[in-house]
């Protein structure tokens, strides 16, 4: 099973199929919300092109490259939700490799620009990473990449942050983290309550790597030298995970990697059964407020 980063590695390193040879896109971009007009204009040339392909021949099946692999689809239908996805910021590697390939298809970009074509539309959010991770790698059990995560079922890119809370195992103590497990830190607010996403504000969700994990956080020999403004803000000596998030700004790279250091927790009484925690995230160098759960592996 692949781990997060290397789940990471696939968006930037996505190996787009055709049959005169494949081109490498990178899918990388923070994205959160509406996309732009692309997505319906491409929506809208996928329907009509086979819509076309059927009425010349009813028995027209649509042959795509999905990790290197022939696969047929005959509907409209089939394909409609994996087009738009990677606009939302909630597509998943093989998404992105099908709505490239029928952007090509449909004329809506071409082959040399393509790189640069999804560059410009696609992106991915933080549970649009961590929720495709769970769906489509930890949770598939074989399952093709044409199923899709159900609404308030599956933990999927659309899931809400409450939600992947309700199926980890709370981690009460830095002294109960298993090295081995995946751990996923979610944020809180300022009353300490999950940030749900969606309606209720945007909230963040990361996933951290099996087996990487540091007692101290960020020492000398690790990282280079100390740096004077992690230590005003507490980075060093601290029980660290690696993480592996997508993260704004809206529009940059937001596919990042470093490690969560664990400064002290912040659960109440109330809250015997929660692991809240003020955090310093690597990538941005800032605390910011987490309860932390975890998945065994499977």
């Amino acid at each position: 099973m692949p781990t997060p980063s290397e789940y990471a590695d696939r968006y930037r390193n996505l190996q787009v199929g055709f049959a005169d040879g494949d081109v490498k896109v990178t899918i990388q971009r923070y994205h959160i919300g509406n996309p732009d007009g692309e997505a319906e204009l491409l929506r809208q040339a996928v329907k009509e092109y086979i819509q076309a392909q059927l009425k010349k021949d009813a028995g027209f099946t649509l042959d795509l490259i999905v990790n290197g692999q022939t696969d047929t689809v005959s509907t409209y239908d089939e394909v409609k939700g994996h087009v738009v996805a990677p606009f939302w910021g909630k597509g998943s590697p093989e998404d992105c490799q099908v709505a490239a390939q029928l952007a090509v298809l449909t004329k809506r970009t071409t082959k040399e620009n393509l790189a640069r074509y999804c560059d410009q539309h696609m992106g991915i959010d933080c549970n649009g990473f961590v929720g495709n991770y769970f769906f489509h790698v930890r949770n598939a059990d074989g399952q093709s990449w044409k199923a899709v995560a159900k609404d308030r079922v599956d933990l999927g890119p659309s899931s809400s942050m409450d939600q992947f809370v309700a199926a980890g195992q709370p981690v009460k103590s830095v002294d109960d983290i298993n090295t081995a497990n995946i751990h996923l830190f979610i944020e809180v607010n300022s009353a300490l309550h999950v940030i749900p996403g969606g309606a209720s504000g945007a909230g963040h969700i990361v996933i951290t790597d099996p087996n990487k994990y540091t007692p101290t956080s960020f020492v000398v020999n690790s990282f280079g030298g100390l740096d004077l403004g992690f230590a005003k803000k507490g980075a060093y000596g601290h029980p660290a995970l690696w993480a592996v998030e997508s993260t704004g700004p809206q529009g940059a790279i937001g596919l990042h990697e470093s490690w969560y250091a664990i400064k002290k927790s912040l659960a109440t009484r109330r809250q015997v059964n929660r692991g809240i925690y003020e955090v310093f995230r690597g990538c941005k160098a800032e605390n910011l407020n987490f309860e932390l759960v975890a998945f065994p592996q499977v």
